[in-house]
């Protein structure tokens, strides 16, 4: 008899399929975070009648040895599979991305052109806050060096962990990140389909300039983009949540 493989994903961060309606909407998070911050917004589109999936990224919810031993190609991985989990009825694809989880949906657009009708990028990070100091720190460091969550305090340090979330990544994960966003950012030029792009004025991690690099190669009446006063990071779990959801609803509505 064969052991039954035991689930070690935190409940908060694993994977969900709520079959609805011909509108499909997929949702990614970010790096070295999880489901939980997006999974208020999915319920409110599944009570809309869409088809939602929820993809949770190879290496996370889980430690940081599986995180460690995950490349940008797994992640990648994990997000083209949730196209196959939309019941048939599914005619149209949003895909919504947060963090890291943007640079996968503009990767799963140019790939399936066909397939994704819109994007919803959730604090893109084409570039970052402190950048170039990482960057050369990430080569430097061993590549197991662990990086704690700056951002992460006393405070918050519960509900990251209540969800899933690590608290820590490593230099050689943080290169596969990299990696990530240098392929996306040399192939803006290559979307095609309608964007909404949302950022937080008190955003930690994403940095403002990403805003002028899709504005740089993308025609005005692709891509719109939203500023969210007071906003930090996790852009659909907070206080402005109610609007983030709204506006990605008319997006999603005045799609072809």
């Amino acid at each position: 008899m064969m052991e039954k493989k035991i689930d070690r994903t935190a409940p908060p961060a694993r994977a969900f399929a709520w079959p609805g309606g011909p509108i499909g909407v997929i949702l990614i998070h970010g790096f070295a975070s999880s489901l939980a911050f997006l999974s208020d917004l999915g319920r409110t589109l599944a009570a809309k009648g869409y088809s939602v999936v929820g993809v949770r990224l190879a290496g996370h919810g889980t430690d940081l040895l599986d995180l460690q031993q995950s490349t940008a190609e797994d992640w990648s991985a994990s997000a083209r599979s949730s196209l196959g989990l939309f019941p048939t009825n599914v005619q149209k694809i949003v895909v919504v991305g947060e963090s890291m989880g943007a640079l996968l949906g503009l990767r799963l657009a140019r790939e399936w052109p066909s397939r994704i009708r819109g994007l919803v990028l959730l604090a893109p990070p084409l570039r970052q806050r402190n950048e170039m100091g990482r960057r050369i720190l990430s080569r430097l460091l061993p590549p197991r060096m662990r990086w704690k969550k700056r951002w992460v305090n006393k405070v918050n340090r519960a509900d990251y962990l209540k969800a899933g979330s690590l608290l820590e990544v490593t230099a050689q994960s943080y290169r596969e990140f990299l990696r990530l966003v240098d392929e996306e950012r040399r192939h803006l030029r290559q979307l095609g389909v309608p964007i909404l792009a949302f950022f937080g004025d008190r955003d930690y991690a994403t940095d403002p300039k990403s805003i002028d690099d899709l504005r740089a190669v993308l025609p005005a009446g692709q891509f719109r983009v939203k500023l969210i006063p007071g906003a930090s990071h996790h852009l659909a779990h907070l206080t402005q949540q109610g609007e983030v959801e709204n506006s990605i609803i008319d997006f999603i509505e005045e799609l072809p």
